[in-house]
């Protein structure tokens, strides 16, 4: 997984702030479904949005796994940010998904967190291909300090 502050040049023009990429090679549960952490979030902080783009659909060589599906959240609720995505090249995958366009503030310390799942008694562990980037608006609420009087 990689982790990346976007620039402000991007966000000033979408908003996002963050991008984090999964490829198959971050799936490594050998069972049908696996968390991912993608970036923690502290008190004050606000979760905006979440958008995905699939770039290279998610495929292995067992052709028992049909469906690899993502969803965005955290703690809470594991689809809070992106309902249920299809990744696989077997499936009808989805090239470009927008969350669900849930602002959540956070008055303690979390995690955003993906969610992987594949076919019913399939392995993560056995993809060979794919990769999705997702993009999240995140507001620092404590990092902006006290206002001018």
């Amino acid at each position: 997984m990689t982790r990346q502050t976007l620039p402000y040049e991007v966000t000033g023009k979408t908003g996002f702030t963050d991008l984090i990429i999964l490829t198959h090679a971050d799936l490594t549960d050998g069972d049908a479904s696996q968390v991912i952490e993608l970036l923690p979030v502290a008190a004050g902080d606000f979760i905006d949005k979440v958008a995905t783009k699939l770039v290279t659909p998610f495929d292995s060589a067992d052709a028992d796994i049909v469906s690899v599906t993502i969803t965005v959240g955290d703690g809470g609720s594991a689809a809070r940010f992106l309902a249920s995505q299809e990744l696989c090249l077997d499936g009808t995958e989805i090239d470009f998904k927008a969350g669900t366009g849930t602002l959540h503030a956070y008055t303690a310390a979390d995690t955003v967190d993906a969610t992987v799942a594949c076919t019913a008694a399939q392995l993560l562990s056995d993809m060979d291909a794919g990769e999705i980037w997702i993009f999240i608006a995140r507001a620092r609420l404590n990092a902006l300090g006290t206002p001018i009087t």
